[in-house]
């Protein structure tokens, strides 16, 4: 189980690249293939096998451990919540994509092969539309911030130490990261430029992180799952800061909720199988209500606001894709 924990607070998939629907460029060849269930990617990522997020190395994209959702949010650069379309569709399978990028193409054009291969290999069909969400903008608060400033990178960081039983090397697509576990519950990250992050779990259900280096940006996408309707940042702080966030064990089942992710022996609505995506993520108030308190910590706030957004409505779908 704290593995699983652990793998949700680290994992986190890049959208990157906005694209378009006129003739994209294609991958030279490209596998899709049912990822494995959770508990084995668990194991692998252990082991040092498992993948998950995206990742190119040189010419070669691996996206592991990705939703059809997952997979339209990189092609078309958009957030999940501008994904309109079944969970059924878009949420029942995880997949794992393995593609070659022509040696005339750049990576920087990969957002653009995956538009492609979504046309056809999974039939994919939709049209835009503006809308009008309700949101949290995360500002600085009156009093201002009470966050510390990031130290520069180091410009010479010390190499991972080699594997051990408690200390693990992992690529969850944003470069490589050292994994080591306190044998408390509690785990200590070194995420390479993203900085060091240590993990704490109380025998009260408490969740502690602390984080060196964190954006705003990154602050959002770490809160986003939790929380019951999209955040975007407002608060016009460009640098990176020593953050440190708070919130009850559920809220990781929230965020395990809102990808459609079973957890073996939990119960529907607590992170088991049953869970109906995003909408369903918001019935945790204790845990969006330490995220409140937390960023009342850090100086900064929620506010309730409106904000329209360019959405990417569905219209149709195959949910297995066509043979490789």
């Amino acid at each position: 189980m704290r593995g699983i924990f652990l793998l949700l607070i680290t994992a986190g998939l890049v959208c990157a690249q906005t694209g378009t629907q006129t003739k994209p460029p294609a991958f030279e060849v490209a596998s899709i293939k049912p990822a494995p269930d959770l508990m084995t990617l668990v194991q692998q990522i252990q082991s040092g096998k498992g993948h998950i997020g995206v990742k190119i190395d040189g010419h070669r994209l691996d996206m592991g451990f990705s939703s059809l959702r997952d997979l339209i949010c990189y092609a078309y650069d958009v957030k999940p919540h501008q994904v309109i379309g079944p969970d059924s569709l878009l949420l029942s399978q995880r997949w794992e994509v393995m593609a070659t990028i022509p040696d005339d193409a750049t990576k920087e054009q990969a957002p653009q092969m995956m538009q492609a291969l979504l046309a056809d290999r999974f039939g994919l069909k939709f049209h835009r539309e503006g809308r009008e969400h309700p949101v949290y903008a995360l500002v600085v608060a009156k009093s201002g911030i009470k966050m510390k400033e990031a130290p520069p990178d180091d410009p010479a960081p010390a190499p991972p130490p080699p594997d051990s039983k408690d200390t693990r090397t992992v690529d969850l697509g944003q470069g490589p990261m050292t994994v080591k576990q306190d044998g408390k519950g509690g785990a200590s990250i070194n995420a390479g430029a993203l900085g060091n992050i240590k993990v704490n779990m109380s025998p009260e259900g408490l969740i502690r992180m602390e984080m060196s280096r964190m954006s705003m940006t990154m602050l959002v996408g770490q809160m986003a799952p939790i929380m019951d309707r999209p955040v975007v940042d407002k608060t016009d702080l460009k640098g990176n800061y020593q953050v440190a966030l708070e919130f009850p064990m559920s809220a990781m089942l929230a965020v395990a909720r809102a990808q459609g992710i079973n957890i073996p022996g939990l119960p529907p609505g607590l992170g088991g199988g049953g869970g109906t995506g995003p909408a369903d993520a918001a019935s945790d108030p204790a845990a969006m209500d330490a995220i409140f308190k937390s960023m009342d910590k850090l100086g900064l706030k929620l506010d309730q606001q409106k904000q329209s957004f360019d959405d990417i409505i569905v219209d149709h779908a195959e949910k297995i894709p066509t043979e490789n």
